[in-house]
């Protein structure tokens, strides 16, 4: 069976490719109406000087002969000089990961995304999948034993060192699944032992149908997978007899951590061009199931590639202007958060970092006082949280266009929107933008 990456490896993966994505964006382009600067700009530039377009500003070669051979040339170099259909083309790298984490899947597991990397990414974050709210501490407790079963296969000698174990709750689909919830040592008794058993206290929540148990090897502190048990929602948890020797855990199936592996709109751009479908001229179309889930996507600068087709506002979480000194008209943004194939719309989790971006010059310094709502890992996805009188950790440097301000969020926090509490310094005229990076 082949071993499942990890999500470090996994980011760095689709970030690598993204990387690569971003700069052809800008030096590539898409040939669009009004686009200068670009290679695409340059062979449609080429295109109508050759061929011409029926003005008399461009009237082509001439030669109706030669200008019909060179035709399908000029349009299939034009093509390929975009971005887009360029990394259409490219889709044999995503199947090759989306491939590697399919072989690697535990027997019995079954994800309900379309796509194996959606359902690697949804369960490896444990937040918009996640079947539960994170409990409150202490409020879930288990008790782990030594004992000898028939099947058992550790080598426990009931002194140490001991393994620990921890579980999990899985909803719908196997990737639907808690963080940690309880972990726990067993009992020291003095007495060998080849097998535990791990029994949770109290009935099984609502739309559970799984519990998943991690332990780690004996006086490890990495946890692996072991085994899954049915449960039924409102009856007790049923006793848990855990016999694999260490060498069969699977560690490269570790435990969720709450948006551990949330990658940008590049890499989800390049995740969805791997299998959109290239019509006339060359134009990717994307499949709905071909797309990252807005909730395994975080957002990063508006003036970046967010998407097919995202406009920068898809991106922008408020904008403000200033109106005179400590005056500011704020204008709360729209971040995508669904998905749209139809019109290559990217949405988003929201941002885990954020910033201000100046858009117009400002005239002296200015200190934004925010407010950001959205989610954590102690609350869960969907309980929403606000957090106020954040200012700047790091200032604007110079004030001019491009500047930015750099805010300090709360660990795991995932903003959705910002508000504008109010601005102070000595500048009166300028602009910015708040957005993820």
């Amino acid at each position: 069976m082949a071993t499942a990456p990890t999500p470090a490896q996994v980011l760095s993966y689709l970030n690598s490719r993204a990387a690569v994505l971003q700069a052809a964006w800008l030096a590539l382009g898409s040939g669009l109406a009004g686009e200068t600067g670009t290679l695409s700009a340059l062979e449609n530039a080429s295109h109508t000087a050759i061929l011409g377009d029926g003005t008399s500003a461009h009237p082509g070669l001439g030669n109706p002969e030669w200008q019909a051979l060179a035709a399908p040339l000029l349009a299939g170099a034009a093509a390929g000089a975009r971005w887009d259909y360029l990394f259409a083309r490219q889709g044999g790298l995503m199947r090759l990961l989306e491939d590697r984490i399919q072989a690697s899947m535990p027997p019995g597991w079954r994800f309900q995304s379309a796509r194996s990397l959606d359902g690697y990414l949804t369960r490896a974050n444990g937040a918009a999948g996640s079947p539960i709210a994170p409990p409150a501490p202490g409020s879930v407790t288990a008790t782990l034993t030594p004992v000898f079963a028939a099947e058992g296969a550790m080598a426990g000698s009931g002194i140490g060192p001991l393994p620990m174990v921890a579980h999990t709750l899985v909803g719908a689909g196997d990737e639907n699944e808690s963080q940690l919830i309880h972990s726990v040592y067993p009992m020291i008794t003095g007495t060998p032992f080849n097998a535990l058993q791990y029994q949770i206290a109290g009935a099984v929540p609502s739309g559970i149908r799984k519990v998943r148990v991690y332990r780690t090897v004996a006086g490890g502190s990495d946890y692996g997978y072991d085994q899954d048990v049915q449960v039924t929602p409102g009856s007790a948890y049923p006793a848990i007899l855990l016999v694999q020797p260490d060498a069969a855990l699977r560690l490269d199936w570790a435990p969720p951590v709450w948006m551990q592996c949330a990658p940008g709109p590049a890499a989800a751009l390049l995740y969805a061009l791997a299998s959109a479908a290239l019509v006339g001229g060359g134009t990717p179309v994307l499949s709905a199931a071909g797309m990252l889930s807005p909730a395994n996507v975080q957002l990063q600068s508006a003036a970046s590639v967010l998407g097919l087709a995202n406009p920068p506002q898809s991106g922008i979480a408020g904008q403000s202007v200033l109106g005179g000194v400590g005056s500011s008209v704020f204008t709360a943004g729209g971040i995508a958060m669904i998905n749209s194939a139809r019109v290559g719309i990217q949405g988003f989790a929201g941002a885990m970092g954020l910033r201000a971006r100046v858009t117009s010059a400002l005239s002296g310094t200015l200190t934004p006082t925010i407010a950001v709502t959205g989610f954590d890992a102690s609350r869960g996805w969907g309980v929403t949280q606000t957090v106020g009188g954040l200012t700047p950790a790091t200032g604007f440097a110079t004030g001019n266009v491009g500047d930015t301000a750099m805010y300090t969020l709360p660990a795991g926090f995932v903003v959705q929107a910002v508000n504008e509490a109010g601005v102070s310094g000595s500048a009166s005229s300028g602009a910015w933008v708040y957005e993820g990076w």
